[in-house]
């Protein structure tokens, strides 16, 4: 790490107070509208259903290692199982603090470029994961349809069928323009001016040039294809995008466990359902982390099926687990690699 690395964090740390404060704040209203129960519903909560939730969690992003293991291996390069994992854990920061998430993936690409790939192949095993996770949400809509039918809300059901047909266009769209490295670039060479715009000019090198950027665009469109003609990874990449998000979303299941007493198979389609749109909305540029729009979105769409009492302790539990932990997990790893940049100073 530099020192350049260092100024980086630094330029994060407004963004960290935002993100929190904003999550704080919506918590402390979301609580607020069903204050009557809170403190009972928090003490009935079965801590051993609180921490398969945990465990759940935490295994996803296991999954998610093995999927990036995958996709590396789809073009061309073998990157150790316990490298992949790192790359996971150290994008939860900034993951959790930039919209959309849009922080994570220049980190994964960094560090899959520390391992031996090149750029544009880093860029096309994250493009990947990303096309595979639109597949899968895709692929889900129906469900997340038919439940918010079931449970009252058809114009909700009848907005996200038009975002299904917006995504499959944008999938269809972006297989179509990664076949042409030069239309990739220009794309690209945008997207870098944006990231300086929104993480400062730090966070990328002045020596970044267009050729440069062409250069490594040919890469990730040889990536591409590799994927395309090295099927059985891409397969392989779907299932553990599928694991990921039934892991992630089982978590929900059991922080309602924990509180109520139903059938787990008699609303788990609905709960599925529930989050993969809750998921589209969470993916929108709003705020930072999604703060803000993500208490109120879960409070809103966890109403269909939690009882308004327990919906403040629910949402509060989700959210704990989905985003604080992963902050602080995140800020962990953060605050280690900053303090050993310190410490190896002094020797210097």
């Amino acid at each position: 790490m530099s020192r350049y690395s260092v100024d980086r964090y630094a330029h994060f740390y407004r963004l960290f107070i935002v993100a929190l404060l904003l999550s704080v704040v919506s918590l402390g209203v979301v609580l607020l509208l069903t204050i009557e129960r809170n403190v009972m519903d928090l003490l009935r909560i079965r801590p051993e259903y609180l921490i398969t939730a945990i465990l759940l969690h935490y295994f996803a992003y296991v999954v998610w290692g093995v999927r990036i293991k995958v996709l590396c291996k789809g073009v061309g390069h073998t990157v150790p199982f316990m490298r992949c994992l790192s790359v996971v854990f150290n994008n939860l920061l900034l993951s959790a603090i930039t919209p959309s998430m849009a922080g994570g993936e220049p980190v994964r690409i960094h560090m899959l470029s520390r391992s031996g790939l090149p750029y544009g192949l880093s860029c096309a095993v994250i493009f990947g994961e990303r096309v595979l996770d639109l597949l899968f949400i895709l692929s889900m809509i129906p469900v997340s349809v038919m439940a918010l039918v079931k449970s009252g809300s058809s114009e909700l059901s009848i907005f996200l069928g038009a975002v299904g047909f917006l995504l499959l266009v944008i999938v269809i769209g972006t297989r179509r323009v990664a076949k042409k490295p030069k239309r990739v670039a220009d794309i690209l060479s945008k997207v870098v001016r944006f990231f300086e715009r929104i993480l400062g000019k730090g966070w990328i090198k002045s020596s970044i040039s267009y050729e440069s950027i062409e250069r490594e665009c040919s890469l990730f469109t040889r990536g591409i294809d590799q994927l395309a003609i090295e099927r059985r990874y891409v397969v392989l990449g779907f299932i553990t995008t599928i694991a990921y998000w039934f892991f992630q979303y089982s978590v929900l299941l059991f922080i309602v466990l924990g509180l109520i007493h139903v059938e787990p198979i008699s609303i788990l389609p609905h709960l599925i359902g529930i989050q993969v749109a809750l998921t589209i909305l969470l993916a929108l540029p709003l705020t930072p982390g999604s703060s803000g729009v993500a208490e109120f979105g879960a409070f809103a769409l966890f109403s269909y099926i939690v009882p308004y009492s327990m919906l403040g302790i629910v949402v509060l539990s989700w959210r704990l687990i989905h985003y604080y932990l992963d902050l602080f997990v995140g800020g962990m790893i953060n605050f280690i690699k900053i303090r050993n940049f310190f410490n190896s100073q002094k020797f210097t």
